[in-house]
C-alpha cells in the first residue's frame, strides 16, 4: 500500500475545505495535517472535521512557512487577491501548491509566481473546478 499524500489547507473556506474533503473519502490517498487561516472559527471548523491538535493549527500562511516543511503540499484556498502573497513563502519552504484559478490576478504576480516555481523547483496545480 502506498503512504497517503499529506496537505495543509491555506485559507480554510469554501474552497479549500471542498477539496480537502477528499482526505474524508479517501484517508488511504490524502490526510490533512494542518491549517493557516486567520479566523479561529475557521481554524477550529477544519480542525474538528480534520481531526487536528491544537499545534497544527497556524494563523497564517507566514507563520506556517517560519516551521519545516510539514506535509507533501498546500491547498491554497484564500482568495484571489491572496494566491500569490500566501505561496510564495511556502514555496520556498519546499511546499508544492494546489490553488484555485485565478491563480494571480495581475502579470506582475503571474510572473512571482512563475519566477518562486522555477527558483524553488516546485509543482502548482491550478484547479478549475470552481
Amino acid at each position: 500500500m502506498n503512504t497517503p499524500l499529506t496537505a495543509i489547507i491555506v485559507g480554510a473556506g469554501h474552497r479549500a475545505m471542498t477539496y480537502a474533503s477528499y482526505a474524508l473519502q479517501h484517508p488511504e490517498e490524502l490526510n490533512i495535517v494542518g491549517v493557516a487561516d486567520p479566523s479561529q472559527l475557521r481554524r477550529e471548523r477544519a480542525a474538528k472535521i480534520h481531526s487536528l491538535t491544537p499545534d497544527q493549527l497556524h494563523e497564517t500562511a507566514e507563520d506556517l512557512a517560519k516551521l519545516p516543511k510539514q506535509a507533501d503540499f498546500i491547498i491554497n484556498g484564500t482568495m484571489d487577491q491572496h494566491h500569490v502573497p500566501t505561496s510564495l513563502p511556502l514555496l520556498a519552504v519546499g511546499y508544492d501548491v494546489l490553488v484555485e484559478k485565478p491563480f494571480a490576478t495581475s502579470s506582475k504576480e503571474l510572473e512571482e509566481f512563475a519566477a518562486a516555481v522555477r527558483k524553488y523547483k516546485r509543482k502548482v496545480s491550478v484547479c478549475h473546478v470552481l
